[in-house]
């Protein structure tokens, strides 16, 4: 008897696992969304770590579902909306790449009259790659295309 109320309860939690804990639910009024991988690269083909990507749908009615995220080691990137729900509706989106590092940019005293290192943000690749009006990286995301789309960018000058 105790086994058999164990293997039913092993049971349920197994079921709880599969489908209560399946992730969250689309809003409503999102569409269907498609897988979407991108890999960026520089000219000389190796990785873009760590940039920042923000893909803007052609069609306005989608605008207000931010889409993109932070591409890994090897410069890759699964598309997320709105940071959790993977992929992107299908269309047409301009692609903007940023990518900042810090550089000194002289010193200050603080409060306690140490000196401190001063830094500004400097962009890493060619700023064109940033502005929705001068990037020149389109993806067209549909339906039967399932392959990684590949952006190849400058670095800034």
């Amino acid at each position: 008897m105790k086994i058999n109320i164990l293997c039913g309860m092993g049971t349920i939690a197994l079921l709880f696992l599969f489908v209560g804990c399946s992730g969250e639910k689309l809003p409503a009024d999102l569409p269907k969304l498609l897988p979407c991988s991108i890999k960026i690269v520089l000219e000389d083909g190796s990785p873009v770590e760590n940039a920042s990507v923000q893909l803007i749908p052609e069609d306005s009615q989608y605008r207000k579902w931010s889409v993109g995220g932070t591409t890994a080691p090897d410069g890759s990137l699964n598309v997320l909306t709105i940071g959790k729900y993977k992929g992107a509706v299908p269309g047409k989106y301009k692609v903007l790449i940023q990518k900042m590092k810090d550089v000194e940019d002289g010193e200050f005293k603080n409060e306690k009259g140490e000196m401190e290192k001063l830094y500004k943000g400097v962009s890493v690749l060619d700023p064109v790659f940033a502005k929705v009006n001068t990037t020149p990286l389109i993806l067209s995301l549909e339906p039967d295309k399932i392959d990684p789309s590949v952006f190849t960018v400058k670095p800034a000058k």
